[in-house]
C-alpha cells in the first residue's frame, strides 16, 4: 500500500479507489451483464415507484456470470444487497436456427448442487418468454439462497456463443437479462 501512495498523486488515486470499493462490494462485476429495463434516477425499475408492487423484485437486483468447459455450462446468479429469492430462471435456445440446442440436448443439470426442476413450458409466471422464443429451459423451483449456481450439460460441443436472452423470475416480477448462450454445435 505504501508503493501505491508514493506513486499515485491524492486525485489519480480517487478513481482507482472508487472502482476498487465498486468491484469489491459485489454488485459491480466485470462480468455483470445489464437487463433490458427502464430504471428511473433511482437506478430503480419503473416498478419501484408503484407502491403496491411490495412483492416485485428490481432488474438490477442480479448479476450472471457465465463459464464454459467443454459441454459443461455454469451460471452463477448473484442476489444484490435486498434482493428477492429466485422462482426461475430461464434461458433462450433458439439461437442457431434448426441446429439450435433444445431442452433434450441437455443430459444432466443442477442447481447449488441438487438435480434441477427442467421445463420447457413457461406456466403462467409472469415471463413474456413466447413473444422471444419457443425454444427455452426454465429451471423451476429454485431454492432460497443468496446465490444460484446453475450448472447443465450439453450433448453435443457447442462451436460458438451468441448473447441471447435469459429470464429471472422473482416475487411478482420477470425481467430479462442479456447473457452468453449456446449456439451452433461443433
Amino acid at each position: 500500500m505504501r508503493l501505491f501512495l508514493n506513486i499515485a498523486t491524492p486525485h489519480r488515486a480517487l478513481p482507482v479507489l472508487v472502482l476498487v470499493f465498486l468491484w469489491v462490494t459485489g454488485c459491480i462485476h466485470q462480468d455483470e451483464v445489464s437487463p433490458e429495463q427502464p430504471f428511473t434516477a433511482s437506478g430503480r425499475s419503473l416498478e419501484a415507484d408503484n407502491p403496491n408492487a411490495k412483492s416485485a423484485s428490481y432488474p438490477g437486483d442480479y448479476k450472471i456470470t457465465v463459464t464454459v468447459n467443454g459441454k459443461i455450462w455454469t451460471y452463477c446468479i448473484t442476489k444484490c444487497e435486498g434482493a428477492k429469492d429466485l422462482s426461475n430462471f430461464s434461458i433462450n435456445l433458439q439461437n442457431c436456427g434448426l441446429n439450435s440446442s433444445t431442452i433434450n440436448n441437455i443430459v444432466w443439470a443442477t442447481v447449488n448442487g441438487k438435480p434441477a426442476t427442467l421445463e420447457s413450458s413457461n406456466g403462467r409466471n409472469g415471463c413474456d418468454i413466447q413473444s422471444v422464443t419457443t425454444n427455452f429451459v426454465k429451471f423451476d423451483n429454485l431454492p432460497s439462497a443468496s446465490s444460484y449456481k446453475i450448472v447443465f450439460e450439453l450433448d453435443k460441443l457447442i462451436g460458438n456463443f451468441v448473447t441471447s436472452t435469459a429470464w429471472l423470475k422473482a416475487g411478482t416480477s420477470c425481467h430479462p437479462y442479456a447473457i452468453v448462450a449456446p449456439c451452433c454445435p461443433l
